[in-house]
């Protein structure tokens, strides 16, 4: 079966075929050619970007420490920059918590305390395994 082109020329179908393929193989390559421009100028631009953030951050750092401010990072990853007033105050809490976490580990960890521990955990014991016995007789 033969197909009519514009202008009135006939292709036969193999011709029909090959044209088809040669314009599929160039329209595959261009994408191809594409494609790679593309990664080409993704990659150039995520480079790019990368700079630009790692600039920022050294300007930004040396803005704040010219001024005294000290780099702290919270819990959760969060860069703040406290002024001298703050971090002298950030860590004057730090060592009274520090001191208060301490001391009442200090307390558990005397003797008494620890005697205390094991006789009230051995009253608490013998009265659920009392509790147990009484139980199992009812039952």
């Amino acid at each position: 079966m033969e197909e009519r082109q514009k202008g009135g020329v006939e292709l036969s179908e193999e011709e029909l075929a090959e044209l088809r393929a040669r314009v599929r193989r160039e329209l595959e390559a261009e994408e191809e050619e594409r494609l790679k421009a593309s990664r080409r100028h993704g990659a150039a631009e995520s480079r790019r970007l990368a700079r630009i953030r790692e600039i920022e951050r050294e300007e930004e750092e040396r803005f704040y420490r010219e001024r005294g401010y000290r780099r702290f990072v919270d819990r959760a990853g969060n860069v703040r920059w406290l002024s001298p007033e703050q971090a002298a105050r950030w860590e004057q809490e730090r060592a009274l918590q520090h001191r208060r976490r301490r001391s009442v580990r200090r307390k558990l960890t005397s003797r008494r305390a620890r005697q205390a521990l094991v006789m009230v955990a051995a009253g608490i014991t013998l009265l659920l395994f009392a509790l147990l016995l009484a139980f199992l007789r009812r039952g």
